[in-house]
This record gives structure tokens, C-alpha cells and sequence, in this order.
């Protein structure tokens, strides 16, 4: 039995020798194995003194030619390493050399060469302006139906970056759109701003909440008679126009019907208004019903 169990762990022991003697003689393989060069483009990363930006341009992206094992090589990531540097303030234009300690590189990888090892600089103090947004919709709904853009929220933008580069902005477009990717039932829509100059960047913002309403080229069904709603806390109100008609866009369906209870025309009266006063006539219609016009769209009333 005794001689059974040390004739086991004998066996164990020599399993692990075997281990470690496999392990180590793969591992000077590979560190003594033919090096591999290839080539990566890593983005340029540079931090900048307080308060000052980068007038020229200059590359986002440096070619690096590394050397290491195919197996180390193999771990090099290039959306996740960069190329990082300070820049030093400085008011004159200034020559950055690209070294490979800038580089944070994995284990058994070196850098060879690094195109360009040089760029030029030029920092100048900082400038800012507020732009407005233009958003940029393409595309069309249907034939009898269109889109029209009520607000934009935030209307306006800020920008910074070198004045040279801000002086000649005009507006800040928002990336395309097409109306055929709009949820109707919403009304509203979030759209990205436009991808800025390197030398520019947007302060707080990168986005914008469009709203927008849908409008009826033609109407296909006019309502008649439709009474008037004052909605008011006066205690007496007198208009001689009491019924007005509608001009709407409706689904052409035998089921689908509209009545005085599902088409409601609102008259709001101001709060504390007295004498004679004009007030526009707004619609609450149902859904998939479109409003094109009211006839009259306003009116005359005397408040009591």
C-alpha cells in the first residue's frame, strides 16, 4: 500500500517536471523565434495648456511600424492604444517629436520606426461663439402629406477652437436625415450635430431634440358646421361667427367616421382680457386625421 502511494506521487511529480520543462522550453521558442514587422496607425492624442487650441491642422491618425513575436503582435489592439503626448506652451509654432515612450505597447512588442516622428504646431489662445443649429432632413412622406419643423431645442450651440477656423462659421448643420425614418406618433425626433473640425469641439452638446408636426398638401374631406368651444372662465362672451368648417386629411375607409364629439375647434380666451379681443381657432382631431386649414382660422369676441 505504502509503495503504491509513492510510486503515485512519484508519477505526479514527474508529471509537473514535465509541465514546466514543456512551458519554458514553448516560452524561449517563442521569445527566440523570427521576429515579425508589420505596420498600425494609431490616433494622436495631445494635451494642450489650459485654455489654448491648435490653429493647424495636423495628422489624427501616425503610422507605426512594430517588431515582436507574431504571437505578441497578435495582441496589439489599434482602437485601443494611442499615441500620447503634452504639448508645451508655447506662442510661436513649435516642432513635437513623436518618440515610442508615448506609445503604451504590450509586452514582446517594439516600436521600429513611427511615420511622422515630427509634427508642427501652432497654439493660440482660445475662442468661443454660439451658433445656430440647421438641422438637414431629406426626403418626402407621401404625396399628400408633408413635415414641417416647429421648434429645434437647443436652437443654438457653442464652439471652440481657434478663431481662424470660427470666424468663417455660419451655422452648425445636424447630420442627415430622411422624414421616412420619423415616428409620426412622437413628434419629436433626436438628431446628432454634424462631426466638427479636429481643431473645433462642441461645449455641452452633441445632440438636438427636433419637433416637428405633420401637414396635409390637400385635403380630401371638409367638415361643415363644426361648432366653437370657448374655453374661458369670463362669465359672458359674444361672437357672431358660433360654427366654422374644416379642411382635413382623412383615411379613405368606409369604417372610418368623424363626428361633433371625435372634431372639437377651440377658441382660447386669454386670462383677464376684457373688451373686444381676436383669438385663433385651434383643432383637436383624431388620430391619422390631418388639418390643412379652418375656415375662419380666427374670430371676433367681446369679453364681459
Amino acid at each position: 500500500m505504502i509503495s503504491s502511494i509513492k510510486t503515485l506521487g512519484q508519477s505526479h511529480m514527474f508529471l509537473r517536471i514535465a509541465s514546466i520543462i514543456a512551458g519554458t522550453t514553448l516560452w524561449f521558442y517563442v521569445l527566440n523565434s523570427e521576429p515579425v514587422r508589420t505596420e498600425r496607425e494609431f490616433p494622436l492624442k495631445l494635451l494642450l495648456p489650459e485654455s489654448q487650441v491648435i490653429a493647424n491642422n495636423w495628422p489624427q491618425m501616425i503610422k507605426v511600424e512594430l517588431k515582436g513575436a507574431r504571437v505578441f503582435l497578435e495582441n496589439v489592439d489599434s482602437n485601443g492604444i494611442e499615441i500620447v503626448t503634452e504639448v508645451a506652451p508655447s506662442p510661436k509654432r513649435q516642432t513635437l517629436r513623436l518618440t515610442p515612450n508615448m506609445i503604451a505597447l504590450p509586452f514582446g512588442v517594439e516600436v521600429v520606426s513611427i511615420i511622422p516622428d515630427s509634427i508642427n504646431l501652432q497654439l493660440v489662445k482660445e475662442s468661443a461663439k454660439s451658433l445656430k443649429i440647421r438641422p438637414i432632413v431629406t426626403g418626402e412622406v407621401g404625396p399628400d402629406v408633408a413635415y414641417d419643423i416647429e421648434k429645434i431645442s437647443p436652437s443654438t450651440v457653442k464652439v471652440v477652437g481657434p478663431w481662424n477656423i470660427l470666424k468663417d462659421l455660419k451655422d452648425i448643420p445636424t447630420v442627415t436625415m430622411n422624414w421616412n425614418d420619423f415616428d409620426t406618433s412622437k413628434g419629436s425626433v433626436k438628431i446628432n450635430l454634424r462631426e466638427l473640425d479636429p481643431r473645433l469641439k462642441y461645449e455641452g452638446i452633441s445632440e438636438i431634440e427636433i419637433f416637428f408636426k405633420v401637414r396635409p398638401k390637400k385635403a380630401n374631406l371638409t367638415l361643415k358646421n363644426i361648432p366653437i368651444r370657448f374655453v374661458t372662465t369670463a362669465s359672458r362672451i359674444t361672437s357672431r361667427v358660433k360654427e366654422v368648417s374644416l379642411d382635413v386629411l382623412a383615411p379613405e375607409s368606409p369604417d372610418f367616421k368623424l363626428t361633433s364629439e371625435t372634431v372639437q375647434v377651440m377658441a382660447d380666451i386669454p386670462v383677464d382680457k376684457k373688451g373686444n379681443l381676436k383669438v385663433d381657432l385651434r383643432a383637436v382631431l383624431p388620430e391619422g386625421v390631418h388639418l390643412l386649414q379652418i375656415h375662419p382660422s380666427s374670430i371676433n369676441i367681446n369679453v364681459k
